[in-house]
């Protein structure tokens, strides 16, 4: 895949996303908030289920005389009505998710690779002894330091990602 720059959100851009996010939040206000050992007890709706679920909504409005007294069906067919509108909403957030991930995990590598670019070339430059270039280096190598198991002070290690250059 080739490398690609992202162009950065400007301030402006960034509070109006995270406005827009706040205000999809604020109109969810009746929602909860669940815990997870809360969410594992909840039966979860798959296709054939939700199937069911509307064949049942479908029969009872036919059929009125066959709920039972205890069964409010209006609440029912609420529920059924908001899990509809939270599955059309979830795959939608699911896309900008899947864009944001997407987003975040090629510029995370780019700004990765780029660093380690610049640290090999700051690690030749110390080798040349290039004047500046040791504290830089020194101040950057710790992140590839390794310690040996058998006590011995760590050694540097080459970074995968730089190991066939």
């Amino acid at each position: 895949m080739a490398s690609s720059n992202l162009a950065v959100l400007s301030p402006e851009i960034m509070a109006d996303i995270l406005q827009k996010l706040a205000e999809i939040e604020s109109a969810l206000n009746g929602g909860t908030s669940l815990r997870p050992k809360d969410r594992q007890k909840l039966v979860k709706l798959g296709r054939k289920t939700t199937q069911f679920v509307q064949r049942v909504i479908e029969m009872t409005g036919q059929n009125p005389e066959l709920v039972p007294a205890y069964i409010d069906r209006e609440a029912m067919e609420s529920n059924y009505q908001v899990y509809n509108q939270m599955l059309t909403i979830s795959h939608v957030i699911e896309q900008v998710k899947r864009k944001v991930d997407d987003m975040k995990l090629l510029s995370g590598s780019n700004a990765h690779l780029a660093g380690l670019s610049c640290y090999k070339s700051i690690k030749n430059a110390s080798l040349d002894n290039v004047p500046g270039a040791e504290p830089a280096y020194a101040a950057l190598k710790t992140r590839f330091n390794r310690a040996k198991r058998n006590g011995d002070p760590p050694e540097e290690t080459v970074p995968p990602a730089q190991a066939a250059d």
